[in-house]
């Protein structure tokens, strides 16, 4: 077994193949349901989680994730009360080699390993985010590799975020998610209504 942030991809946990987060939009279970073949044991396990959001998990399988079902879950011996903890504590260990891009307004969180809307997850690196700016924050998760932010007190900024979501592709774009506002206040996410 690696060890190497890098190498993450064949990394597993006992017998199963590493359990990850991932947030999806709440549309993707309206989607699957119409899908006349898929049974209850194949629908994703999610939680909900803010606005339009909700948490979903995935094992990964080297060349890619496949989304973990209650029948996922009893094929690899995974414990589906604590798969949300397993997922967590697997992608603390992606989060390590964070970078910041900002044009001076808006700010951009890259994670890679598809993790940037998981951030939302680490409530304590928002606050850290939120400490740095000494206000709240304010931010848009359009795409799950995708998470630009700003302070709440930045005006420059909510203009900047809601023009961003203005411009984005939640159509035809696969990993598309929401095309809402966030406010990260107090150690909570909340929908901030833009209107």
């Amino acid at each position: 077994m690696s060890s190497s942030n890098q190498d993450v991809a064949v990394q597993s946990i006992g017998t199963s193949p590493l359990a990850l987060p991932r947030i999806k939009n709440i549309q993707i279970l309206d989607y699957l349901q119409s899908m006349q073949e898929l049974t209850q044991d194949s629908m994703p396990l999610c939680q909900s989680l803010v606005g339009d959001l909700i948490l979903t998990f995935a094992l990964d399988m080297g060349d890619s994730d496949v989304t973990v079902s209650a029948g996922l879950c009893q094929q690899y011996n995974i414990d589906p009360a604590e798969l949300p903890d397993l997922a967590l504590s697997n992608a603390v260990e992606l989060l390590r080699d964070i970078k910041v891009h900002t044009d001076g307004i808006i700010y951009e969180l890259e994670v890679g390993h598809d993790m940037e809307a998981c951030t939302m997850l680490f409530p304590s690196l928002w606050q850290q985010i939120a400490d740095s700016f000494e206000s709240d924050i304010l931010a848009i998760f359009p795409h799950r590799n995708h998470v630009f932010y700003a302070p709440s007190n930045s005006e420059l900024g909510k203009t900047a975020l809601l023009e961003m979501l203005q411009q984005s592709d939640f159509i035809n774009d696969t990993h598309a998610l929401s095309q809402k506002l966030y406010l990260f206040s107090q150690q909570e996410w909340s929908e901030l209504l833009s209107q």
